[in-house]
């Protein structure tokens, strides 16, 4: 007697890449829910810090800032739900242990980013500072791999919001970490503090001019004006001339980034178009390329020598 399977046949590779987004959506989810208990101060209070270490730093930006982590998960959402899309349709191979780099270094980057959250509620800087670097290489080469991945706007804008982001709290962790630290010697100097801050702030808004026109990334100046206008408002009752400096900064940086000088400066616009046409005549994410035809020119010409 001949017997029948009933069942379906199974997708080979299947059951990995069912595991593999499962872990990434949960540790996507428990960083989201850490960061949401941080940010409204009840992470503290649960690890039972007393806030004994707790210091003013100059460099500390508007708590309304920490709203970014919103559009931050959305979009990280959005992003791991294509890839929960394209796992299910592509061919086992090409991955570590069943899966891809650019899952892979996003379920690391969640729990650093939720190891770095507990370190810095119970303030213990060094710790925190060293996870926080840690997270930002990761998402750092979420962006590069993840962008190598696509040409389209989900597979760059939203590790480069997060990458935005993180660089500002990089700055945050240490500016906090050395304040309290050099403040165990006597209180600092204002004069000190206010120099260290806008000079901060003209590096990081030169990073993101650098990115706009090397790398063609009009998100990462978005989120670093956003912080630095958010610091600049906390520190109008602190150095009102400080928090001046800090938005003709932010003010020039977004005259610089965000204007079409490109239209008035031949400089820019070979610049421009450096960062949107790579050597090899690819595609990039910002449109397709447009190849010009000589061919009726050439048809033009010899219509002439006859």
């Amino acid at each position: 007697m001949t017997t029948h399977d009933t069942h379906p046949a199974r997708t080979p590779g299947r059951g990995p890449r069912d595991t593999e987004l499962i872990v990434a959506w949960a540790s996507l989810a428990a960083f989201a829910a850490c960061t949401a208990l941080a940010v409204s101060g009840l992470l503290r209070s649960i690890l039972g810090n007393d806030g004994k270490r707790s210091v003013y730093a100059w460099f500390s930006p508007e708590p309304y800032v920490q709203l970014i982590w919103v559009p931050i998960f959305v979009l990280a959402a959005l992003w791991l739900l294509r890839q929960s899309h394209e796992h299910r349709k592509a061919p086992k191979g090409g991955t570590l242990m069943g899966l891809t780099v650019p899952v892979l270094l996003l379920i690391a980057a969640c729990l650093v980013g939720i190891a770095w959250q507990i370190a810095w509620q119970v303030e213990s800087y060094p710790t925190a500072i060293t996870l926080v670097l840690v997270e930002a290489v990761l998402v750092g080469a979420l962006f590069f791999f993840s962008r190598r991945q696509g040409d389209g706007w989900i597979d760059w804008i939203p590790f480069s919001l997060w990458g935005a982001w993180i660089m500002v709290e990089c700055v945050v962790d240490i500016a906090r970490a050395a304040t309290y630290y050099l403040s165990k010697d006597g209180p600092l100097s204002s004069t000190g503090q206010a120099v260290a801050t806008v000079v901060v702030t003209a590096l990081l808004l030169a990073l993101a001019c650098a990115l706009r026109f090397m790398n063609h990334d009009w998100v990462y100046g978005l989120v670093t004006v956003w912080s630095v206008v958010g610091i600049a408002f906390r520190l109008m009752d602190v150095s009102k001339v400080t928090a001046v400096l800090i938005i003709i900064l932010a003010t020039l940086a977004m005259l610089l980034m965000y204007v079409p000088w490109s239209r008035f400066s031949p400089r820019l616009t070979d610049l421009d178009a450096r960062a949107h046409a790579p050597a090899d005549g690819t595609r990039t994410h910002d449109g397709p390329m447009v190849i010009e035809s000589h061919a009726g020119d050439d048809a033009d010409t010899d219509d002439d020598d006859q």
